[in-house]
């Protein structure tokens, strides 16, 4: 199947639930991507993501599951975005969910794991461990494991760093 290409564009279900194969792929051009689960119902994405650009998880009713390996995208993972088709409720959030261990990118010409604005933006570790470069804030940063197992976010891959106050729900943990 034919791959994607976003470029300054959004991804997103429509009242159903959506999972776009791992046999698609997702090309993020330099203006970015955004993905949303809208209508309290999940946005999957199993193909891979790749790309000079950024991906942002634009704050709504549901989580976004990321679930290949292989995504290599260079720009930052913001989670909590205020871009295009956001839900301008107040307990909307930009939700990650991890549908596999090392999702995000990480190490030399990756970008860092933001989050934005006063937890709107959280990652849910789903029971998986993660390795990031750096995590930074616009407001606190949160943190959570909806899986049974425990998770673990790793800072630090490239040198990167954490400088960020925020919750680290139960089940979640953060290494350095």
């Amino acid at each position: 199947a034919a791959a994607i290409t976003l470029d300054g564009a959004t991804f997103s279900n429509v009242q159903e639930p959506l999972t776009l194969d791992s046999n698609r792929g997702i090309t993020v051009g330099a203006g970015g991507a955004w993905f949303i689960a809208r209508y309290y119902v999940p946005t999957v994405i199993a193909a891979p993501v790749t790309g000079p650009g950024s991906v942002s998880i634009t704050r709504n009713s549901n989580a976004v599951t990321f679930s290949n390996p292989a995504n290599d995208y260079a720009g930052d993972t913001i989670l909590g975005a205020d871009g295009l088709g956001y839900w301008t409720d107040l307990n909307a959030h930009g939700v990650l969910r991890l549908g596999a261990d090392e999702v995000i990118p990480h190490g030399a010409g990756k970008g860092r794991l933001y989050f934005n604005s006063f937890s709107r933006g959280i990652l849910d570790l789903n029971g998986k461990t993660e390795t990031v470069n750096t995590v930074a804030a616009n407001g606190d940063l949160c943190v959570s494991n909806s899986a049974a197992t425990p998770g673990v976010l790793k800072v630090g891959a490239d040198d990167g760093d954490i400088t960020v106050s925020g919750e680290i729900q139960a089940g979640a943990s953060i290494e350095k």
